[in-house]
């Protein structure tokens, strides 16, 4: 046989024997196929089967690496749906950003919104660098007011933190988040958030946070800017005053839209009021049926509503379309040390031209620890610290007094905040000021203040700004120019900001009741501040005047203020003017006195079978107990501890005046007997006994459980046991019962 034949008849050997080799693990790899290919196309046996053996040699290594092949792969999918979204986002951005008059209107929108502190909110001194609110921004974390009484939440879902974007992303699926309200105390960061949605849906960003996040055009509107605008046209139309917001924006007159163009965006937009409790009283009622028809005159858009709680209700007691209520949480430590952290990277990046570097990160991190430190050593800068405003105030204080010990009381806080503005700055900049006293400045804007808390407006035109300014300077005996006074306390000490044009404002509102309070204490205007207890924009500059006070000057004075006008709501505030004022020589009795008066309006309303009011104060009452404002939720420790005498107050009233159908001993009796459910972490059995005592108490109707403004609340043919249920109590329920039991109920 030829030399040819042999090599002809070995090649069905040859590919015989590469089959079998290409059924074992690992399959044909590149130097096998290629072996196959010599063997089929040149018939070069030998080299065809050295290649294969190479081949095959790297096939079996090639399953030695084959997981970490499939793990690449599946690592790099992920990073190619990274992109791919990314690439979405910003196709997304893209499209947003630049078309026609959208885009025109999104970038002057989004250039409102930019900074940490703009225009609209708290005003940023010089020496502390301007930096973006895109790189401090920490995420508010919200609670919803549960409406129904389903229990069975899990511990860990109670203590689940949900942001607005959470809420924006359930929109379509539910219709109640239509409407939301954000509630929460000065400072709280209600409108930094509004400005954080506004810039990222100008910068088409949403989605970042859900691809169930609507599309839809942001328009911000401040309610203590066109609070007059409104309240004296009732009738103007949502369009009108976009076109008004149009022309207030930077260049806006230049914004050339066509007529049609804001009506057709507010179809489909995300219509935000900041602010509801900056409108004046008188105002209230006339604003808040405005925004109620809006919320229902535009079906398919989606609204926010910002508030302090004081002027919340208001708006729920005159408004016809009613809002999901959401109320923020205050700072936790995660979030406290991770503002810090961002707050100092951010200074020191904007100190260094941008440019990042060890030094910088290390820079930052040590003060940043410094800072953090401190403030975890102090029970009272831990408790400031939860409000975001007071913690930044202090990382400026520490910014510019590394070495010093931070104040430990709010009030302290403020007046070091105005020394280093009024005083210590100036110096250090040698800029000559009007005055030659800090203290005198500041006497100036204390009567600045008094007089825009007397006429509750946030900001004042500048030609009656002028005009206060000159009666402060002459009872000084000073010939200074008001104009220039007005200059340097916006250009140097700036304490005072234009948000407007002509238009002028105390750099936060707290500040302005600070030195309203303050101007209260230098002139001895009690009687002023007794005849105004009742108004809910005095409140914050009454606590901090009567925090100042010396505990025997407070007893009277609280004492003074029961017997005003509204005399229930002033015994509330003479109330935390004692459990809150910072002395420990507030005498218990001081606070006992007031007790029985506490408790006269919820009896009132008992008496005239007001029911679900009755439910209202009973929270009211009850959360007040607990050093909380209304619109706060309860903790496990507040019900664990909730003083006795309190409980079996409101109990023997529920008794007395329900015919014994109301109370939290009648409602124990029923949950003992359904086998003492939690409310929850339930377990299977326990959801049925939960479900049981639903069922008694008319908390699940026909297999549903209720809305709470669907409840009966009325003796008369209500279950036995539906009330008090206002407030959420009822999700820790076998500890406010616990409690009930160990106080003899």
């Amino acid at each position: 046989m030829s030399n040819n034949d042999q090599q002809s008849s070995s090649v069905p050997s040859q590919l015989a024997a590469l089959a079998i080799k290409a059924l074992k693990p690992g399959g044909i790899t590149v130097g096998g196929g290629y072996g196959l290919w010599l063997l089929f196309i040149e018939h070069k046996s030998a080299e065809a089967i050295a290649s294969a053996l190479i081949g095959f040699c790297f096939s079996y290594l090639g399953k030695l690496l084959e997981p970490i092949h499939v793990g690449n792969q599946r690592r790099l999918e992920n990073v190619g749906k990274a992109i791919d979204q990314s690439i979405d986002h910003g196709l997304e951005a893209v499209k947003w950003r630049f078309s026609g008059c959208d885009g025109r209107y999104l970038q002057r929108q989004g250039e409102r919104c930019q900074e940490y502190y703009g225009t609209e909110d708290f005003k940023q001194p010089d020496g502390i660098w301007q930096i973006n609110l895109d790189d401090v921004f920490v995420p508010l974390n919200l609670d919803l007011s549960v409406g129904k009484f389903g229990g069975g939440v899990s511990s860990e879902e109670r203590s689940q933190t949900w942001q607005i974007w959470d809420f924006l992303a359930q929109v379509k699926r539910v219709p109640a988040y239509r409407f939301i309200a954000i509630l929460a105390d000065g400072g709280s960061g209600k409108t930094t958030l509004m400005r954080h949605v506004t810039y990222k849906y100008a910068k088409g960003q949403q989605r970042k946070y859900g691809r169930q996040v609507p599309t839809l055009l942001p328009f911000l509107i401040f309610l203590r800017k066109w609070r007059d605008v409104i309240s004296e046209n009732p009738s103007i139309t949502m369009t009108d005053l976009m076109m008004r917001h149009l022309q207030d924006l930077r260049d806006g007159p230049n914004l050339k839209v066509p007529s049609n163009w804001a009506e057709n965006k507010l179809k489909h937009g995300l219509i935000m009021f900041d602010g509801f409790d900056e409108v004046a009283k008188h105002q209230r009622q006339t604003i808040a049926e405005w925004i109620s028809r809006q919320v229902n005159n535009y079906p398919n858009s989606v609204f926010l509503l910002t508030s302090r709680p004081g002027g919340y209700d208001d708006f729920k007691e005159y408004a016809t379309e009613q809002p999901t209520t959401l109320r923020v949480r205050e700072f936790e430590k995660i979030e406290r040390d991770t503002f810090v952290q961002k707050w100092y990277l951010s200074q020191e990046l904007v100190f260094r031209m941008g440019k990042m570097s060890p030094i910088v990160r290390d820079e930052a991190q040590r003060k940043a620890a410094n800072l953090i430190g401190q403030i975890d050593s102090s029970p009272e800068l831990q408790k400031m610290s939860g409000n975001p405003l007071l913690l930044n105030l202090i990382a400026r204080l520490h910014k510019f007094y590394p070495n010093e010990t931070l104040p430990q009381l709010k009030t302290e806080l403020y007046q070091e905040i105005c020394d280093l503005q009024l005083g210590a700055r100036p110096s250090a900049k040698r800029v000559a000021m009007l005055l030659d006293k800090p203290l005198e400045r500041q006497q100036v804007l204390q009567a600045v203040a008094l007089e825009m808390v007397r006429q509750n407006t946030v900001q004042i035109e500048k030609n009656k700004l002028l005009e206060l300014i000159r009666l402060a300077l002459a009872k000084l005996d000073e010939t200074a120019d008001a104009q220039s006074f007005l200059k340097q306390m916006v250009q140097i000490s700036e304490l005072l900001y234009e948000p407007d044009t002509e238009e002028y404002a105390f750099s936060h509102l707290s500040f302005r009741n600070y030195l309203a309070a303050l101007e209260i204490s230098r002139l001895n205007l009690t009687d002023e501040l007794i005849a105004h207890w009742h108004e809910d924009w005095w409140r914050e500059t009454i606590l901090m005047y009567c925090s100042q006070l010396k505990p025997l000057q407070l007893h009277p004075l609280a004492q003074a203020a029961c017997n005003g006008e509204d005399k229930a709501g002033n015994v509330y505030l003479a109330y935390d003017c004692l459990v809150r004022h910072p002395s420990e020589r507030i005498e218990p009795d001081w606070i006992s006195e007031l007790q029985p008066l506490r408790y006269q309006r919820i009896e009132q309303f008992m008496q005239q079978g007001q029911w679900r009011e009755a439910d209202i104060e009973n929270y009211r009452l009850m959360i007040q107990t607990c050093g909380k404002d209304f619109g706060e939720y309860f903790t496990v420790q507040d019900l664990e501890t909730f003083p006795c005498w309190d409980l079996q107050r409101l109990n023997s009233l529920w008794l007395q005046y329900s015919g014994e159908k109301f109370g939290f001993s009648v409602q124990k009796k029923i949950w003992e007997e359904c086998g003492s459910p939690k409310g929850y972490d339930l377990t299977d059995e326990e959801r049925q006994q939960w479900i049981l005592f639903c069922d008694r108490v008319g908390w699940r109707i026909e297999g549903e459980f209720m809305d709470y403004e669907n409840l009966q609340k009325n003796p008369s043919i209500s279950l036995q046991g539906e009330l008090p249920s206002r407030g959420g109590w009822w999700s820790w329920v076998s500890d406010i019962f616990s409690r009930a039991k160990t106080c003899g109920l």
